[in-house]
């Protein structure tokens, strides 16, 4: 189904639950709200979420919620008033994949903010859940939502360690009585990381069974998957089969085709997740809009080396004949992550060697005068994992594959970022810039998609993924969850090499009728809600 056709069931039904009363030119939710002073939005130019076309009106929030929608609003004794002439006003762009398990630390989150940010999902690929989650969440104060998830990989930590081995029945049990707490606590679903150790060690049966139990609460399945280069369809079946076992369903984070071998990949994939869908296994993606991603120096390195943590890693690397079987392994692995050349990897910094940040394999070699080899290419990053692993971007990506998954129904936004909380630390610019860039870039630069497209990508459609009824679409009775921005302007500045700077053109931003970013300045209001799954057990 289209967007444009989903948004006239949307709209359909909204008018059928809302009576007579959304069968009247104005929306509205209750009378008597409708009749308090608020905030009142007026002269917008309205982008639902729901992919409709735009339209123009006002909007009237009364604490939390959207209470009345119309025409020309008459102010009321009371109401804060913000002209939005020449201004679009969307629901608050749901961030489907982020890494923001730190935000105790730093809960304005301000680089999601300036970007539209509202909604964040903390689906936990190698992370850590905060744990217990009902604990960590009770007194949490923040700036946007956060949805969390049960982790896989902390899971089987949790249990296993990095132990490269199947569970045993009492193992697989304790994993799932977690994976049941998370749920019981309000988590949406399992996450996982399965390229990452100690994932990588698992079966797909051992993910369907705690899978299963997310299942059991109505959750979802969610997932970095195990290979994003060659093997990528075989991964996205591994998934398809995951969710036919577990009856749920199954969201792909940030799909790609990485390394210059699998350029073109994304026609393949797509043609795949549409016999997938007709086989009644329900899947969708996310994707943020950058030709690189960024990780750790694991995925560089055959998981069975990483088996046990980094002392055992060092251990096999004084073995000659294992580090000359790691190196012939990665020789293999290097042009399925990488670029075409040794500075398609570019350092997040290294941790034990200064003045790296933003710098690449490339520097490191010239550095110390080594040829611009593939034996040498390795050799230095084996050196570089025995110090300890490190993080970098990978230049990796095919801007023709991006534009096509952008295009496909299934496919949402995300930004796979960080909370910015260091300018010594060198980040992908995605953490500042992913959704203003689909605006900039890939609607108003190239007209890959239209504005009310891409709303409902970053809005109605990661909603109704998430199971979040009331939020992503503006209607009367939601969340106001709101960004107010210039649509010729909002564009992301970040770069790979100049990655800490701000987004702009988000004049103002609502999470839960309270104003985070107003007239263009971060306010000090932490209104954020630690969003708990609407639990079907």
């Amino acid at each position: 189904m289209t967007p444009i056709s989903k948004s006239l069931l949307i709209t359909v039904c909204s008018i059928l639950i809302m009576g007579l009363a959304g069968c009247e030119e104005n929306q509205q939710n209750d009378p008597q709200q409708s009749a308090q002073s608020g905030l009142l939005i007026q002269n917008a130019t309205i982008v639902d979420g729901t992919g409709a076309e735009p339209y123009q009106g006002d909007i009237r929030v009364v604490g939390e919620r959207i209470v009345n929608i119309g025409d020309a609003l008459e102010p009321l004794e009371g109401d804060q008033l913000i002209d939005a002439k020449g201004l679009v006003v969307a629901p608050g762009f749901i961030d489907m994949h982020a890494h923001v398990s730190n935000i105790h630390e730093y809960p304005q989150a301000e680089n999601f903010l300036r970007q539209g940010v509202t909604t964040i999902a903390n689906s936990l690929h190698s992370h850590d859940l905060p744990w217990p989650l009902d604990e960590y969440t009770a007194n949490l104060e923040m700036a946007p939502n956060v949805a969390y998830f049960a982790g896989f990989n902390w899971t089987r930590k949790t249990v296993m360690g990095l132990d490269n081995r199947p569970p045993t029945d009492a193992e697989l049990e304790q994993m799932k009585t977690l994976v049941r707490q998370a749920m019981e606590q309000g988590a949406f679903g399992l996450s996982s990381g399965i390229e990452y150790v100690p994932a990588a060690y698992a079966s797909n049966e051992e993910v369907a069974e705690l899978a299963k139990v997310a299942a059991q609460w109505g959750g979802i399945y969610v997932t970095h998957m195990r290979d994003e280069g060659p093997k990528l369809l075989e991964s996205i079946r591994d998934n398809a089969e995951i969710g036919r076992q577990a009856k749920l369903p199954v969201h792909i984070n940030h799909i790609k085709s990485t390394g210059v071998s699998n350029h073109g990949k994304s026609r393949d994939a797509l043609a795949l997740i549409d016999e997938i869908h007709a086989s009644g296994v329900d899947m969708t993606v996310d994707i943020y809009p950058y030709a690189a991603f960024m990780t750790y120096s694991d995925l560089l390195f055959p998981a069975w080396s990483l088996a046990g943590g980094a002392e055992d890693f060092r251990s096999r690397i004084k073995d000659p004949v294992q580090r000359q079987n790691i190196a012939t392994e990665m020789k293999s692995i290097f042009p399925q992550q990488a670029g075409k050349d040794f500075d398609s990897i570019q350092f997040e910094g290294l941790p034990h060697i200064e003045g790296y940040a933003g710098r690449t394999l490339a520097d490191y070699l010239r550095d110390r005068q080594q040829p611009q080899t593939l034996d040498a290419a390795i050799d230095a990053l084996i050196d570089l994992q025995y110090q300890g692993r490190f993080a970098a971007i990978y230049h990796s990506m095919a801007e023709a594959d991006i534009e096509r998954f952008l295009l496909s129904p299934h496919t949402m936004i995300s930004s796979d970022g960080d909370l910015a909380v260091s300018r010594e630390k060198h980040y992908h610019p995605r953490t500042y810039g992913a959704f203003p860039r689909v605006l900039s870039t890939y609607v108003r630069a190239r007209g890959v998609l239209s504005l009310e497209q891409a709303i409902y990508k970053m809005t109605g459609q990661s909603a109704q993924r998430l199971g979040l009824q009331d939020r992503g679409v503006i209607q009367a009775g939601n969340y106001a969850d709101l960004v107010i921005f210039d649509e010729q302007s909002i564009t992301d500045h970040a770069t790979f090499l100049e990655p800490h700077q701000y987004s702009t053109g988000v004049k103002h931003l609502l999470i839960n009728g309270q104003l985070a970013i107003q007239d263009g300045r971060l306010t000090t209001a932490l209104p954020g809600q630690t969003l708990k799954h609407q639990q079907k057990h």
